[in-house]
């Protein structure tokens, strides 16, 4: 995450899904905060995480042109 508080997209899922706790800094629109996630199944969070793996484009990522200008 931002914070580097989790090193893998497995683990941010599971956060997600398992392990939000109420704070002043929780937005308003996480309303499962109370249940402590939105409890996706095994199922679930593999799609999920299939889904989050197709919006890498290592080509995009890797065009020299978009490297350093220095």
């Amino acid at each position: 995450m931002h914070d580097s508080r989790y090193e893998t997209l497995e683990e941010v899922i599971d956060f997600y899904s398992e392990g939000l706790k109420q704070s002043p800094t929780v937005d308003p629109l996480m309303k499962n905060v109370y249940q402590h996630g939105i409890h996706l199944t095994e199922e679930e969070k593999g799609y999920l995480l299939a889904f989050l793996k197709t919006l890498t484009d290592t080509t995009y990522l890797n065009k020299a042109s978009l490297g350093s200008p220095f």
